[in-house]
């Protein structure tokens, strides 16, 4: 570990937060536990995630009831900070419309950002700021002063932004940056201090559905209690390793077992997961609607979202390799504000090389 980084236990008392002791009772555990073990935090304003390569975002939104002195009209714009996989790099920060920003009264009328350094004409878009502006912003934010958007025609305030929770955030997030890089450089050296040997990487393998006929080699009685199993589908990966999905009566949630070799009987599949240590989709089922199997890639997505809403949940990609089911990508958004999963915060991110058709 390079002498000039901090490790854990220091950075932890300078910033007065406590000590991690990942698995000590509740009552003594850090305050930024569930950050530290790849879940999403809130302060004030804000959502924190880090996932296990060190990369980190902050992602807030400005309170709905905030009074801001100014006209009518004032839009909320959303904020995202991120933080690269990579000690030293700045950190990048985009403003983000979001579902409340189209509820503005009036006309979406351009603005500069009220902070020092160049100021060019923003509107209500998506936009990243550049590297200047960028630093501009948080210096502000860990100064907890407001950052705003004055109409470039007469000053007025016509967008504001997250602020509130963001020093505390920012200083959590360092934190668990700094432990995600360090458990990560230290995966990759021996206890002596030597390369770690680069194992072959993982690939996904792609599947070809199957005819399903005859005698079926699953004890669908285990998940259905008493239901027919409807709608069995089979999928042969390389080697005759088969998953199967079959729902259970009226449908609703669909249950995952795998197979070896002809005749052989299906196990019910537990996928893993990094907070909960695995989902038993070959017992408890996944929710239908939030499954989605993209068999010629290898990939299984799961979508579990909140109240029956398509903008906040947890969302989950699983690759198919010649050592079976690995998780890919974790995202979570806990807050319904009208974002795609791919504005989720990312808690967990392996990329696995594919076979698919274009690939």
């Amino acid at each position: 570990m390079p002498a000039a980084r901090l490790p854990l236990i220091r950075c932890l008392a300078a910033l007065a937060l406590g000590a991690v002791a990942l698995p000590a009772p509740a009552k003594t555990l850090h305050p930024h536990f569930l950050l530290l073990r790849g879940e999403v935090e809130q302060h004030g304003d804000w959502l924190l995630g880090c996932d296990n390569t060190g990369a980190c975002t902050m992602l807030g939104f400005p309170a709905p009831d905030e009074a801001v002195a100014g006209p009518a009209g004032i839009r909320p714009m959303a904020m995202s900070v991120r933080f690269a996989a990579e000690a030293g790099s700045d950190p990048v920060v985009e403003l983000i419309p979001f579902a409340d920003t189209a509820e503005g009264d009036g006309p979406a009328t351009p603005y500069v950002l009220d902070v020092v350094g160049p100021l060019p004409v923003l509107g209500f878009s998506r936009r990243q700021l550049d590297a200047e502006q960028a630093l501009a912003v948080i210096a502000r934010l860990k100064l907890d002063q407001p950052v705003l958007g004055r109409s470039v025609a007469d000053t007025a305030i016509v967008a504001r932004f997250p602020r509130d929770g963001f020093a505390v955030g920012f200083r959590a997030v360092t934190v668990a940056r700094d432990w995600s890089l360090d458990r990560a450089e230290e995966s990759r050296a021996m206890p002596d201090g030597s390369p770690m040997p680069v194992a072959d990487p993982l690939r996904r393998l792609a599947a070809v559905p199957q005819m399903v006929s005859g005698v079926v080699p699953l004890a669908t009685q285990n998940a259905c209690s008493g239901a027919y199993a409807t709608n069995i589908q089979r999928f042969r990966f390389p080697g005759e390793h088969d998953l199967w999905t079959y729902e259970c009566g009226q449908g609703g949630r669909t249950f995952l077992a795998m197979s070896e070799g002809a005749d052989m009987v299906a196990t019910p599949l537990v996928l893993p997961e990094t907070v909960r240590g695995g989902i038993a989709a070959g017992t408890e089922g996944l929710d239908t609607a939030g499954m989605v199997l993209d068999w010629d890639f290898g990939i299984l997505r799961y979508y579990e979202l909140t109240a029956d809403r398509e903008d906040c949940g947890v969302m989950h990609a699983w690759g198919y390799t010649a050592q079976g089911w690995y998780l890919m990508e974790r995202r979570e958004m806990p807050l319904c504000r009208g974002l795609e999963p791919g504005d989720w915060i990312s808690t967990f991110h392996r990329p696995l090389g594919g076979g698919g058709p274009d690939e």
